[in-house]
């Protein structure tokens, strides 16, 4: 395999210097020592207890015991550190899951891996969320009228239950059977802790960041002094953040119907109203926002995801290629509006984590879990992380170029 940087530089050249300058500073260290150099990060402050409260609604959602919840809190509130390169997905596809191997090669195999999955994209999204990859087929759960719906606020349907009990009976042996009516994402995020765990030989946990970050929101909201209540409440405050960060910058998700289909759109502040998209508006109330995001209508985007968790609690944010670029670019913006009550200057935003096995590069989690591979032979520990990037470039799976706001 050739081992030409060019790529990097060639970021650089197309304004791309943060993602650069991360793969840069990574590209000569083995995956073990990348991972041993992430896990070193500490917060200066605890997890607000908004916060904890809205992880332990999560928890519970989720069907954990007491137990495991407290561990997983004691975990976040040390180690502060959480993945969130994945959107909600059933089984990691192959970048994804080499995303997952190289940030707990150094991980004591006892330590719990947290990963927060985020839902605001629709299925149709590049990352496929009802899409999974098993000896190279490709199967899709989601029926026709949903494959543009959003992720966040979808049940399971009929037509979904039928695929599944379609599905090879060793598949089933392996994912969970869905429920009617249960929240897509909920079970996603349950099949996908289950088949990582099995995977990499340890503990793994995924939740929905976005319906924590309701959670959060909806605690908060009576406090009128809360930074995320005066964004969303305050018109001053509102159109003074968007003065900065733009007013293309959309606040929410939301889900409308076209016909027979499930859509998904962006909500934006447009002044002097509210909230909006191009089918649905929601004045800038705070019983019609309350009611909204209970009902999940309102579905909190990327810079409400991630002020909550890397800004306002102190959360190092493990992330692929854009998100290095757009947490950055947020963190500088809320230093210039100083507005937040608290020093996020010491908070790392551009942790990257991706790769692909170099002599493996389309190898899933599912591969793994089934059998069918066996991660040891597949890993050279001689490799560096240059390695793992370029596959991703030498195949074109990479894009940089996503609108973030």
């Amino acid at each position: 395999m050739s081992r030409d940087t060019s790529f990097i530089d060639t970021l650089a050249k197309e304004g791309h210097t943060i993602l650069a300058e991360a793969l840069r500073k990574t590209a000569h260290m083995t995956p073990h020592a990348y991972s041993a150099e992430i896990w070193t990060y500490r917060p200066k402050h605890p997890i607000d207890p908004f916060l904890k409260k809205a992880l332990m609604d999560e928890y519970t959602l989720l069907g954990y015991d007491t137990s495991v919840c407290s561990v997983l809190l004691d975990h976040l509130e040390t180690y502060r550190t959480l993945q969130t390169s994945a959107h909600t997905e059933i089984a990691s596809p192959s970048r994804r899951f080499c995303i997952d191997w190289i940030s707990t090669s150094a991980l004591n195999q006892s330590t719990p891996y947290i990963i927060g999955a985020f839902s605001g994209v629709p299925f149709s999204n590049k990352s496929k969320p009802g899409r999974f990859t098993w000896a190279d087929s490709v199967y899709n759960l989601i029926d026709k009228k949903k494959q543009d719906a959003l992720v966040y606020n979808t049940h399971i349907s009929e037509d979904m239950y039928k695929k599944y009990a379609s599905l090879d009976e060793s598949l089933r042996a392996l994912i969970a059977p869905p429920r009617i009516g249960d929240l897509f994402s909920l079970w996603a995020s349950n099949v996908s802790s289950s088949l990582l765990s099995k995977s990499l030989e340890r503990s793994v946990y995924v939740f929905d960041i976005n319906r924590v970050a309701t959670h959060y929101i909806l605690s908060v909201i009576d406090d009128a002094h809360h930074p995320v209540t005066q964004l969303l409440l305050d018109p001053h405050v509102t159109e003074r953040v968007l003065a900065v960060f733009g007013n293309n910058t959309h606040l929410f998700y939301t889900s409308y119907e076209t016909g027979k289909y499930s859509k998904q759109e962006n909500v934006y502040y447009m002044d002097g109203y509210g909230f909006a998209g191009d089918h649905q508006q929601f004045p800038q109330d705070k019983n019609i926002l309350v009611r909204e995001l209970k009902n999940g209508n309102l579905c909190p985007g990327t810079l409400l995801v991630f002020t909550i968790f890397a800004f306002l609690n102190e959360f190092q944010c493990l992330g692929s290629f854009v998100q290095v670029e757009y947490l950055t670019r947020f963190k500088h913006m809320w230093q210039e509006l100083d507005m937040l009550g608290v020093p996020i200057e010491h908070i790392p935003t551009n942790t990257l984590t991706t790769g692909m096995f170099p002599h493996a590069p389309h190898i899933a989690s599912l591969d793994i879990a089934t059998d069918r591979v066996s991660l040891s032979n597949i890993i050279n520990p001689d490799h560096t992380l240059l390695d793992y990037y370029l596959p991703i470039w030498q195949n074109g799976n990479y894009y940089t170029n996503k609108q973030t706001s």
